[in-house]
């Protein structure tokens, strides 16, 4: 989902084997990939014979099948070999041949089967693209909730960081647990809403009570963020004790809040973040905000397709997910069609902004950093120059080769 100038190291297959292992014979339980990361990361098999890593995404696929068009050209199987019904160019998460220079998609629409847990699934939309471009992640795919799931209940453990796919007929619920309907709009299947009033206290212990349909979206790290078309938003706009974090893909930025929350009937949750993105495109027509991973793993969560509701139920060995790549925000940047990477905004009113001291503007086209060209930027590159406190920007302004030097504080690396 996301725009970064880092690409993930490649991991093993032996990880890949030992990380995605069964318990018991066709156990409907798999592991997580590395549970500190700031997503989930599930094997999905074809064919019972080709495993990929993909993430595990309730946000953004509308049920489709996301595939990476590498992942496909390694394993050219029918389901994916034939003619697309669709392609279309993009700028960005997208690949090119010799055939189609541009970037480009492509969409397939018809039933592709795909294993997760050992359950067989099908997916009736196929998407084919780019998956590791502006990726932190070595992925062959994202996966989401199939459109025509009824009869299952998809488990996310976050006590022991697993998923495990329920048959809804026999499946028991647990103790302890809030259960909220879903609230989706034209009643989709493939991405799940919920409602229910989240009472908000400030540092300064100013109370806000925010009560919409949220999406439940686990392809985002955040707690919880609120969208432009949230009333809300104006009780933040207030406050003075906002940190700049970039937002990543399409640019801008979203200010985090540290409070304390109550949610349902009373449950306390301490330390939460709230974020608030005037940056964001509506979800929508009636969903108000966000609710990510950082909020979902003070939870066993459970989706039922069946009666239609999600069961949220305590932990207590919550630990919040740190992404060393998501850090302060000072400017954004945007990749033309022609793969240029240009500065589009730089706040006035960003405390420190080193990079805006140094002389760097709007408008200025960056080339490299401390000498890595950023449109072949490796994974290893990228960890030096996010460890450095000096960075020395190659940039093109009106045309003209430009350096600037800048210095970093400490705390400019410290990620979220």
């Amino acid at each position: 989902m996301r725009n970064s100038l880092c690409l993930e190291l490649l991991v093993s297959a032996a990880v890949l084997l030992l990380s995605g292992c069964e318990v018991g014979p066709r156990s409907r339980r798999t592991y997580f990939f590395e549970k500190e990361k700031r997503a989930i990361i599930i094997p999905v098999a074809f064919n019972d014979t080709i495993t990929g890593r993909f993430l595990f995404d309730t946000g953004a696929t509308n049920g489709y099948l996301i595939l990476d068009s590498s992942f496909c050209a390694t394993h050219p199987l029918p389901a994916w070999s034939d003619k697309p019904d669709h392609v279309y160019f993009s700028p960005h998460t997208g690949w090119a041949t010799s055939e189609s220079p541009s970037f480009r998609q492509a969409i397939h629409k018809k039933p592709t089967r795909a294993a997760i847990s050992n359950v067989d699934l099908v997916y009736n939309y196929l998407h084919i693209r780019n998956q590791k471009y502006g990726s932190t992640e070595d992925l062959q795919g994202t996966v989401g909730f199939p459109d025509n799931d009824s009869t299952h209940v998809w488990e996310l453990n976050f006590e022991h960081n697993y998923l495990e796919i329920h048959e809804a007929e026999k499946f028991r619920r647990p103790a302890d647990c809030y259960w909220l309907p879903f609230v989706n709009e034209r009643g989709s299947m493939n991405t799940v809403h919920i409602q229910f009033p989240l009472t908000v206290k400030s540092a300064t212990g100013d109370t806000v009570t925010i009560d919409y349909p949220y999406l439940i979206d686990t392809g985002m790290a955040q707690d919880f963020v609120l969208l432009p078309s949230a009333k809300e938003i104006e009780f933040f706009r207030k406050r003075e004790d906002a940190v700049l974090i970039n937002r990543g893909h399409g640019g801008g930025y979203r200010s985090r809040y540290d409070v304390n929350a109550i949610a349902f009937d009373g449950f306390k949750i301490d330390s939460m973040r709230i974020y608030t993105d005037e940056f964001a495109t509506q979800l929508s027509a009636y969903a108000r905000g966000i609710i990510g991973l950082n909020f979902l793993k003070r939870f066993n969560v459970f989706f039922d397709f069946d009666s239609r509701q999600v069961g949220l139920q305590p932990i207590r060995n919550f630990s919040r997910i740190f992404n060393n790549f998501s850090g302060r925000f000072y400017f954004s940047v945007d990749t033309t069609l022609d793969g240029r990477r240009i500065v589009t905004m730089m706040p006035d009113y960003v405390k420190n902004n080193h990079y805006k001291e140094a002389g760097l503007q709007k408008g200025d086209e960056i080339v490299a950093i401390n000498g890595f060209t950023l449109k072949d930027l490796s994974f290893d590159n990228a960890v030096k120059i996010k460890e450095s406190l000096t960075r020395k920007l190659d940039i093109v302004r009106d045309g003209k080769p430009m350096k600037i030097t800048v210095r970093l504080d400490e705390d400019d690396l410290k990620g979220e």
